[in-house]
């Protein structure tokens, strides 16, 4: 697996397993840190923490469509820069009491990951950020 297939592959897991885990939001799940370290693992356990106590979980899924930015060192690359425009239009939040929640709506939004080769760990999301709905178009 090249290094672009191993970074894409990397987020592409990491965002598989945050829609798993939030869909009964769980923080300690395994897949979380089998795809993310560092700060990207924080903003995701961090919002896996305020859905559970705040009684809210997650269904539905994503529409990802990734793209590696840069890769460094050109030679022998070890980090990733990605570049995505997810679709969040087909997730929503509800409460897990069955009471109504009025969440903001889903929709395009970009995100930006950087991607390492941990070494015996392989590659892994470390850096993370996804910003507002609209932020991005298809």
């Amino acid at each position: 697996m090249s290094p672009e297939q191993a970074a894409l592959a990397a987020y592409r897991g990491m965002w598989k397993a945050y829609v798993d885990a939030s869909q009964d939001p769980d923080p300690t799940r395994p897949d979380l840190t089998r795809y993310a370290a560092d700060d990207a693992l924080q903003v995701l356990v961090e919002g896996l923490e305020t859905m559970a106590r705040n009684g809210l979980a997650s269904r539905g899924d994503v529409v990802l469509n990734p793209q590696v930015s840069s890769l460094e060192p050109a030679d022998d690359p070890t980090s990733a820069e990605i570049t995505d425009c997810v679709d969040t239009s087909g997730t929503e939040l509800y409460r897990l009491s069955g009471e109504p929640y009025e969440g903001s709506p889903g929709g395009p939004r970009r995100a930006d990951a950087t991607v390492e080769d941990t070494g015996n760990d392989g590659w892994k999301v470390t850096g993370f950020a996804l910003y507002e709905v609209g932020s991005c178009t298809h």
